[in-house]
């Protein structure tokens, strides 16, 4: 019986002959766990990264009016001056100029038109006395609908013009 020779130090020992990896695929096995450390505590865990943008740099443009967010201060651009954006940090939905409380007033008027509209259609057609009724739902609803979108556009938070932004 040939033993295999003596283990010199220098090298590991391998048992695969040619490097032939775990059952000859080529890999090598990954190290052992080295186990929690000898005191018993376990190494403290590290936070994951943040998934929430940080505030970046933003090229100055001669045409371009400058607003900064007022829920998270981040500074940001935009080509119109009435117009509703989304800030790129938060996602915070922003009124830039005076869009939104114009279109809410505008949105607001006309959702109480069609509800009055639907409303006073039913009332006259069940006190008329005729044997049927039209009870006018669908202008009703729709007139909520509008006045609840035009209630939310006026209570938008507005964005806050700046002159000359501040690169971070």
């Amino acid at each position: 019986m040939d033993l295999p020779p003596a283990y010199p130090g220098k090298e590991p020992v391998t048992s695969r002959p040619n490097n032939a990896g775990v059952n000859g695929t080529g890999v090598e096995a990954p190290p052992p766990y080295p186990g929690l450390p000898l005191n018993g505590n376990a190494p403290p865990l590290t936070s994951a990264p943040s998934t929430i943008p940080q505030p970046v740099a933003i090229p100055l443009f001669p045409n371009y009016q400058y607003y900064q967010c007022p829920n998270c201060q981040n500074k940001f651009y935009a080509v119109e001056d009435k117009a509703i954006c989304v800030c790129p940090r938060c996602l915070e939905k922003l009124d830039v100029g005076s869009f939104a409380a114009s279109q809410g007033a505008t949105t607001l008027r006309s959702g109480l038109v069609w509800f009055l509209a639907g409303f006073l259609v039913t009332l006259v057609t069940v006190f008329s006395g005729m044997r049927f009724f039209i009870i006018w739902f669908g202008p009703m609803i729709y007139g909520l609908y509008k006045i609840r979108t035009g209630m939310m556009m006026l209570r938008m938070k507005k964005a806050l013009p700046i002159a000359t932004p501040t690169n971070h």
